[in-house]
Formats: structure tokens, C-alpha cells, sequence
């Protein structure tokens, strides 16, 4: 994030931002016009241009969940569309074939989502309801303290001295829905970005929901997830939609593509998707690698040893994974060095090996030579990492000689049914673990481990799995072992 942008504008102060996207012929999806000075002053502007032109775009996985999802002649409902930039980019997924709708209630981001709807030319595809969304009619003061970062929630303090203060209209997705028959039958697909005023939104649109017209919606948790109150309305609007059969899903970090992962009732912020019943996700959503943004610590969670431990049990809950923990460089356990050279020293030469959960991918320069790596991994840790989300029952395609399972068995809901993929996989087996010793298993949680197998559990998960153990070490403080095939 520290290249220096460099802007162009015209006589009048203006630039013409490309997407990052393009189309099958080389050219941007769609153009967005700014003023320079506006992305020179103002924090959110220049963060979304910055991504769009260092990077692969602002909110780049989401607008591609977006658009793996979007259907020809699906309505594209975007609450809180801030300048267009996820509206224009639903819009163009199948050109001409999509409805939107964009809601959006500050004047000056309405008069740029107009500049910018009208240079793409798409005026007569999105109508822009110049307002806020809530769960009725009527007006509310809106506190803001940059174009992105507005809200009806006034205790969020969010407001700026000396800016100016506004009372906007509210009006209800379901009643601005029943104005529009010609809308009727066709499916919606919902982003709503509120800076935490969502379930408030969610009720005005409880008639949609409750008919089965929305097939995917996109929401974001932020910082006032936080707040034990609005925590408690947001997780009743969680319980409202799973009791319509949606299934809702966070990527393991917020800005980087991977699997989607099961959504737990930890602290994590970042957008959520929601699909309706009948709406199935993709086992991933890669990503650039060279272009993708760097790790923001913003997004960092407590990851004390109590606080480690309270996030385990929400995951342990969920059946989902630690993305967050992942995805945070700092947070990845010590030793890996040392467990790739004893599990390197078991390989032989000229094998095949899959490195499942492969971290900081250290093994990839212990192997003997002539070695064919391939990394799999929850985060991608290069161009050539597989996506997997383990606690999903994802695994890589293909045989190999060799299966590297080097710290990951602690942290599977279900370690036997790995163990038994692996099997199909593979002829021999090599993981490190650190089996339960006997005990309260707080220790366990404050690690961040999911299971609790001890060493005879394990080896009797081992040989129902069909391996036999063949060699028998340790690196670090845990277990080594090699396994082959029986």
C-alpha cells in the first residue's frame, strides 16, 4: 500500500477510474469518473482507488461471489451504494440482462452514483432511490465521517465536527419492491453495507425474504458487532434468515479470495454471504496472488490465550475453521522449520508429495530432490496453492506418493474422515500432531485445537483409516509419525 498514486485529471480536476475487471476483450467492465481531489482527502475514496489500481479491485472477492451467483434477468439490489462500484459491477456481469436497484442516502455520493451509472450508460438498467433503507417510512439524522463510513446509528459517534448534519428520508426495500410490479417474479440478489444498521434494513424487507425471492444476500458485520447490543440484533437476524433456510458463510479473510467458511458467533468483521436454500456456494473463490492486498491488521482478532480459546469453542460450534488465524501472519505457530526437516527426512527422492494445510509451506525447500510439491491450504500461500477448507471435507484432486499432514490434525472437527481421504490419496502418510494427554482440554482450546484424540485414539483412527505407522518420532514438542498403506 505504499505505491504512490498517481492521478491525471483533466482541466476540470477530473480522472476516469478503470475497473480492474475486464472483459473478453481486454477492456475495462466499467469506468468510474472521480475528483482528484476528492480521492486525495477523503480516506475511503482513496482506499477503494488504491485497490482498484495496485491491486485485483475494491471488495474484488465479493463482487466475484457476486458474479458467480448472478443470474440473467436477476434484480440487483445494492443498500448503501455508496459511488456504484458494486452496483456497476452486478450491472455489467451479464449486460442488458440485469435490473438494479441502488439504494443510497448522502447527496453528494447520489450526484457521483449519477455521474457514474451515466458514463457506463447503464441508466436504463438501475434506478437510484436517493434515501436510506430502514424498516419503515420516515426520516433519520445520518452521521458520517467520510463518504463510506455514514450511518443512522448516531451512538456510533461517528460523526465528524464541522461536517454538516443531515436528516434523510428512510424508506423499506418491501414497500419500494411493491411500487415496482414490474419487478415481480424475478429473484434478487441483496448487498447491503450500512456501517451496522443491517438488521434494521432486514426487517423492511422481511415480506422479500419470507417469499423466497432473494437468492443470495451479501451483508458486512463491522466494528459495531462489537457492541453487545447491536451484536444481539444482529445475531436475531441471523437466527430470522437460518429459519428461511439460509446458510450463511465468511471468507476466511476479508479481502483475500479462498473457501467460504461456515459463519460462527466469533468477532470476526468482514462481509457475510447468505445463501437461500436451494443456492449452493462454490467450494472457492481463488484470487490473484501477486495482486492481492496485503494483510490489513484492522482485521486482527484477539488472539491471547483466553481469547484464542473463547473463538475455538465459537468455531467448535459452528463446525467451521480459524480463518482469521490463518490469514494473520503473526499468528502461525513456531516449529515449522523444524517439523519440515523431520518430515522431509521420512520422503524419498522423485515423490509426489501433497503438502495438506501447508502453512508457510517450509517443507517445499526441505524436500529431496527431484520432488514434485504441491501445497494445499485454507490461505493461498503462493500462486500454485489449492484451496481447501479441510473442515469442509474439500480435498485436492489427484495421487500422490507422499501426504503431508504437518500440525493439522488438532485443529479438525473430524480427523478420522481425513484420515481415511488421505488413504485414497496417497501410500504413505506423514503428520505431526500433538495428541491429548489426559486432562481438562482448556489448554487444547487456548492453542486453538479442535480435537482431542490422544495417542491411542489417534493410532486406532489410524489404522481404521487403513495405514500402519512405520516410523515414530518427535519434532518440537509433538509426535512424528510416518504411516504406509496396509
Amino acid at each position: 500500500m505504499n505505491q504512490r498514486l498517481r492521478l491525471n485529471p483533466d482541466k476540470d480536476g477530473q480522472v476516469v477510474l478503470a475497473s480492474a475487471p475486464r472483459r473478453a476483450d481486454g477492456q475495462p467492465r466499467f469506468v468510474m469518473p472521480l475528483l482528484a481531489a476528492m480521492v486525495e482527502k477523503d480516506a475511503g475514496i482513496s482506499y477503494m482507488v488504491r485497490h482498484e489500481v495496485f491491486h485485483d479491485g475494491f471488495e474484488r472477492v465479493t463482487r466475484d461471489i457476486i458474479d458467480a451467483h448472478l443470474q440473467p434477468d436477476d434484480v440487483f439490489v445494492d443498500i448503501g451504494a455508496h459511488w456504484g462500484i458494486i452496483t456497476l459491477s452486478a450491472l455489467t456481469r451479464h449486460p442488458g440482462r440485469i435490473a438494479g436497484i441502488a439504494i443510497e442516502p448522502h447527496p453528494l455520493n447520489v450526484q457521483q452514483l449519477m455521474r457514474a451509472i451515466a458514463a457506463n450508460r447503464l441508466a436504463e438498467q438501475v434506478e437510484i432511490v436517493p434515501a436510506a433503507a430502514g424498516s419503515g417510512f420516515g426520516t433519520a439524522p445520518l452521521s458520517f465521517n467520510s463518504t463510506m463510513g455514514h450511518s443512522l446509528l448516531q451512538e456510533s459517534g461517528r460523526h465528524v465536527a464541522g461536517a454538516s448534519r443531515l436528516r434523510v428520508p428512510v424508506v423499506s426495500l418491501d414497500e419500494l419492491l411493491a411500487e415496482r410490479r414490474d419487478l415481480d417474479g424475478r429473484r434478487l440478489v441483496v448487498k447491503i453495507d450500512v456501517e451496522g444498521f443491517e438488521p434494521e434494513v432486514l426487517q423492511g424487507a422481511r415480506r422479500a425474504f419470507e417469499a423466497g425471492r432473494v437468492g443470495l444476500l451479501v451483508w458486512e458485520r463491522g466494528h459495531d458487532y462489537r457492541r453487545p447490543e447491536r451484536r444481539a440484533a444482529v445475531d436475531r437476524a441471523v437466527d430470522w434468515l437460518a429459519g428461511l433456510g439460509f446458510r450463511h458463510f465468511a471468507l476466511p479473510y476479508a479481502e483475500w479470495g479462498g473457501p467460504l467458511l461456515p459463519l460462527s458467533g466469533d468477532v470476526f468483521l468482514g462481509n457475510v454471504f447468505s445463501f437461500a436454500a436451494g443456492v449452493d456456494k462454490r467450494d472457492a473463490y481463488p484470487q490473484s496472488f501477486a495482486r492481492r492486498p496485503p494483510f490489513n491488521a484492522t482485521f486482527r482478532l484477539d488472539r491471547s490465550p483466553q481469547g484464542l480459546a473463547t473463538a475455538t469453542e465459537h468455531y467448535m460450534k459452528a463446525r467451521s475453521s480459524d480463518g482469521p488465524r490463518w490469514a494473520d501472519p503473526e499468528a502461525m505457530p513456531a516449529g515449522a522449520d523444524e517439523r519440515a526437516a523431520a518430515a522431509a527426512s521420512m520422503i524419498a527422492p522423485g515423490s509426489s508429495v501433497l503438502d495438506l494445510g501447508c502453512g508457510v509451506m517450509a517443507l517445499r525447500g526441505r524436500l529431496p530432490d527431484g520432488c514434485r510439491y504441491v501445497p494445499a491450504d485454507l490461505i493461498a500461500r503462493g500462486e500454485d496453492t489449492i484451496l481447501v477448507d479441510l473442515n469442509q471435507g474439500q480435498f485436492p484432486p489427484g495421487q500422490f506418493d507422499v501426504v503431508a499432514l504437518l500440525d493439522v490434525i488438532d485443529f479438525l472437527h473430524e480427523p478420522q474422515a481425513l484420515l481415511a481421504r488421505c488413504r485414497k490419496a496417497a501410500n504413505t502418510l506423514i503428520l505431526s500432531c500433538h495428541p491429548h494427554a489426559g486432562g481438562h482440554s482448556d489448554s487444547r482450546r487456548q492453542r486453538g485445537y479442535f480435537s482431542d484424540l490422544s495417542e491411542r485414539e489417534l493410532e486406532a483412527a489410524l489404522k481404521q483409516a487403513g495405514w500402519r505407522i512405520d516410523m515414530r518420532g518427535t519434532a518440537g514438542d509433538g509426535l512424528m509419525l510416518r504411516c504406509v498403506a496396509t
